[in-house]
């Protein structure tokens, strides 16, 4: 039953034909492992703990492939899984011990619903007659690129959400299907790539996810997080950005060198970091810091709590 279903999931769910022959010879390897060392470990181990944490083994092992499966996951974190299946198949457990893990494993893959969700991967939306994008990361990481499209795009492994109300448009990440569950984020990355010729507002809040970005385009930017660091890259710094946080860091490098900006950094008890050629206003004991490069004609504002605020030019 198992080669069966290992068959037909690769066939007729992945269409990876071709792949049936490198999975049965990955599933072997641990097979051949285990004929040399499972009888010297079952005679030498306790019948009963080595029952109990076989059985445990495996069903920490199925848990895991129901969990990659809602969370729409590459395939090859399924050869993984099934060659770690047979590691623990071999070691073997009686049939109450099964009962009770497949007891366990079904109490458990409710809760583990909740991780998953019935969204699109992708989502992209034309920016006309649009001046504001407004980003819920929540407690994801997230990454803000800029590209030569006529699209905004947003793309999460877990599915994201993408809504237009009048010239705003909202983007998320896809709520689970159950309202309870751990959330573990197993390396699914939330990216939102905004056409570089967008000139209106990007307002985005978020929770405990990191903030990153390279070589962005020339629109506005609000950014508000509790404890996610922040770090912004600027080929050209022509437009205005404020960030907040309370105990994440922000890293900002703005590769031009002489660009006409207004500094503005305030914080309570981290440091304050400015390795940038800018003309010093006002310095209050180095927590807050007013400065002005070139004209000044655009505005960068920082402010953070605990954490620390560096503005380098690269």
């Amino acid at each position: 039953m198992f080669l069966f279903t290992q068959s037909w999931y690769i066939v007729r769910v992945l269409n990876l034909e071709a792949a049936v022959g490198m999975v049965m010879i990955g599933s072997s390897i641990p097979q051949i492992m285990m004929l040399f060392i499972g009888g010297v470990i079952a005679d030498r181990m306790n019948k009963t703990k080595l029952m109990f944490w076989s059985g445990m083994t495996r069903v920490i092992l199925l848990l895991l492939s129901f969990y990659i499966c809602f969370l729409s996951l590459q395939s090859r974190y399924f050869y993984l899984f099934f060659m770690l299946l047979f590691l623990v198949y071999y070691v073997g457990g009686n049939r109450q011990m099964k009962k009770l893990c497949i007891a366990f494993m079904l109490l458990v893959m409710l809760l583990l619903m909740g991780c998953a969700s019935d969204g699109e991967e992708t989502q992209i939306a034309n920016l006309e007659d649009v001046n504001t994008i407004y980003i819920e990361q929540g407690s994801h990481d997230i990454i803000i690129e800029s590209e030569d499209q006529p699209d905004v795009e947003a793309n999460y492994g877990r599915g994201v959400t993408l809504e237009q109300s009048g010239e705003k448009i909202t983007i998320g990440v896809k709520k689970s299907l159950l309202p309870f569950g751990p959330k573990v984020n197993l390396g699914d990355e939330f990216k939102v790539i905004i056409p570089t010729d967008f000139n209106g507002d990007v307002v985005m809040e978020g929770n405990s996810g990191d903030i990153s970005s390279e070589l962005l385009a020339n629109y506005n930017l609000e950014f508000t997080t509790k404890s996610g660091d922040v770090s912004l890259v600027f080929t050209e710094f022509q437009s205005n950005v404020k960030v907040v946080s309370k105990s994440g860091n922000v890293d900002i490098v703005i590769q031009e060198d002489n660009p006409n900006m207004k500094l503005k950094t305030k914080t309570a008890s981290g440091n304050n970091t400015i390795a940038f050629p800018v003309s010093l206003d006002e310095a209050d004991n180095g927590k807050e810091i007013d400065a002005v490069s070139g004209e000044g004609t655009f505005t960068l504002d920082i402010e953070t709590k605990s954490g620390d605020i560096s503005v380098k030019n690269n």
